[in-house]
């Protein structure tokens, strides 16, 4: 049987119940956290984490410290990112990246669902693209011209193409009908 407590609302006993096993705690946060911090990919965090990618988006925006957290993790892992390509040199051999100590651990103390996906240099070289890009208040998009926004007048005139267009239509439907 569970502990029981005093409930504050009306005075009844209530049981009290054994966190759920999906249940996102300060250990799967951080085993979260350390795959983030080592891989810059939350899916493969959330799976090494073993939660699902939501229950961490979810946490992130109702949660203002542990989206701090998220963002510090990220900073490190591209930090870590752009060190492993330096190391790397482009010389076309793979790395063995060492894991962060605490991912090592949790690795060896217990079957892991998904462990995290090895170095990968192309990759780490578009993630670090991106994060430049972003960092640099670039928007985050494919390649491509550059963005162009209509002038007023452009936009007047579409509009009022546009509604020649209706007109037309509404005097073709009129003699129709």
């Amino acid at each position: 049987m569970g502990e029981l407590v005093v409930n504050k609302q009306d005075g009844r006993l209530q049981r009290k119940r054994a966190p759920r096993a999906n249940y996102f705690g300060p250990a799967k946060r951080q085993a979260f956290l350390d795959g983030l911090a080592y891989s810059c990919n939350v899916r493969a965090s959330a799976g090494f984490a073993g939660v699902d990618i939501t229950t961490v988006y979810y946490h992130r925006t109702r949660d203002a410290e542990f989206a701090r957290q998220w963002q510090e993790a990220v900073e490190v892992g591209y930090d870590r990112l752009e060190a492993l390509v330096l190391e790397h040199g482009g010389a076309g051999q793979a790395l063995l990246p060492p894991d962060p100590e605490r991912a090592r651990n949790r690795c060896e103390a217990e079957a892991v669902a998904e462990p995290l996906p090895p170095f990968d240099f192309e990759r780490a070289i578009r993630i670090l693209a991106q994060y430049r890009r972003r960092r640099a208040g670039e928007p985050m998009r494919p390649g491509g011209p550059p963005l162009r926004y209509a002038t007023r007048e452009e936009t007047n005139a579409s509009l009022i193409k546009l509604l020649e267009g209706v007109r037309k239509r509404m005097a073709r439907e009129a003699g129709n009908g």
